[in-house]
């Protein structure tokens, strides 16, 4: 029930405080994997975008599988990330099921693109420019802690290693 997250990679269902599972970790899976192919992130999309806007996009379930670079990404691997980031987290593949999708275990020969098809992959100076403004959308937002430290200092770590409290069993 407790909301912990990074910006651009919480899952809805976190975001609605409504209790979550690993659909969560499988919605971030699609992010990762979206950025890897695309080389940017799928809601941020400029300097300026703010926690909120980045948490709104995300919760409008947009995501673009069929403009620019993903033209000439496979219809199995676009099908995938598009399962990743399904917005109901029943709607997600489970891991072991990840395990037999055809993206990832029939592996063919890319198609060569005609000089028509090709785009240019984006340079690595942008796809870092993209991280570095996530980094920055996370960092500036009022809810986040201004200095960052090991994660057995935060709260929910702090609570999560207290013993808990056993009551015995009433005697009637």
């Amino acid at each position: 029930m407790t909301p912990c997250y990074t910006a651009n990679f919480v899952a809805p269902e976190v975001l609605k405080r409504a209790g979550y599972d690993a659909a969560c970790d499988i919605w971030s899976l699609g992010v990762l994997a979206y950025i890897m192919l695309s080389g940017r992130t799928p809601f941020a999309s400029t300097g300026d975008d703010t926690p909120e806007a980045i948490l709104a996009r995300i919760e409008s379930g947009k995501v673009d599988l069929s403009s620019g670079v993903w033209r000439t990404v496979s219809n199995e691997a676009r099908s995938c990330i598009r399962r990743l980031l399904q917005l109901d987290p029943s709607g997600r593949p489970r891991a072991h099921e990840l395990l037999s999708e055809p993206w990832l275990t029939n592996p063919k020969e890319p198609d060569v693109p005609t000089q028509q098809e090709t785009h240019p992959t984006p340079p690595p100076a942008d796809l870092r420019r993209a991280v570095d403004l996530t980094f920055q959308a996370m960092t500036s937002s009022p809810l986040t802690p201004q200095i960052l430290g090991p994660v057995s200092q935060s709260t929910l770590a702090q609570r999560r290693s207290k013993p808990q409290r056993r009551f015995p069993p009433t005697q009637l």
